[in-house]
């Protein structure tokens, strides 16, 4: 009798073990993405964004297998449930695509997970950090090839109630191609930079920026009227 149920127990288990390695293979085979297709994605402005503001994220996709019709998903949890910001990512074979998604995070939002999704299957993932900024603070991009004296605008006094000031450096890849994305900056200054690489898109999203009410000095100074 003791036997019996020692060999039962053998093959029990050795039962259980075999389908829990399989289930495991299953799930290995299941979420491996397919083969050629790759995915890298960063923040604009280094994460930097205020509270409730638009973050542009890039994410950069290559593929080299078959056609794939995919989206791009940036899930983003709440207190009182969850939303989910998509754009499409078509990507026949041999394509390469730069495509940017705008997600408002939470203002305790440190890391986003950016994924790529068809039809409800995670293919790849990444996680990206992100950094928020109190809404009272006066975030200035920095486009220029070297700070020097820019770095001393951390000290300045501004108008009205004493706000800290945030320096972010910038390239013009980082500029947006809709306004929204720059709705987290107080103010942008370009020094000794050449405008004219910007795309129709990103000088057009600028424009509006700045038609909102921005300021101009020798060294190309952008910014909003101060309150």
């Amino acid at each position: 009798m003791v036997k019996r149920l020692l060999l039962y127990s053998i093959l029990v288990g050795g039962a259980m073990s075999l389908f829990m390695s399989l289930t495991a293979l299953s799930d290995a085979i299941a979420q491996s993405p397919p083969p050629g297709l790759s995915m890298e994605a960063h923040p604009a402005f280094s994460g930097y964004f205020k509270n409730g503001e638009w973050l542009p994220v890039w994410v950069s996709l290559e593929n080299n297998g078959p056609d794939l019709n995919a989206e791009i998903q940036v899930p983003i949890p709440g207190s009182s449930g969850g939303v989910i910001y998509a754009v499409p990512a078509p990507l026949p074979s041999g394509s390469r695509k730069l495509i940017p998604v705008y997600v408002i995070p939470n203002s305790f939002s440190r890391k986003l997970e950016i994924q790529l999704v068809r039809n409800g299957d995670v293919l790849l993932s990444q996680q990206i950090s992100v950094k928020p900024q109190l809404n009272i603070n006066y975030l200035v991009g920095l486009l220029t090839s070297n700070r020097g004296a820019l770095s001393l605008l951390q000290g300045i006094a501004l108008p009205g109630i004493e706000r800290i000031k945030v320096l972010v450096d910038l390239s013009l890849n980082d500029l947006p191609p809709r306004a929204e994305g720059l709705a987290s900056f107080d103010c942008l200054i370009m020094n000794d930079v050449d405008t004219s690489n910007l795309s129709t898109e990103q000088g057009t999203a600028l424009q509006t920026w700045v038609e909102g009410g921005a300021t101009w000095s020798s060294v190309e100074v952008l910014a909003p009227s101060i309150p």
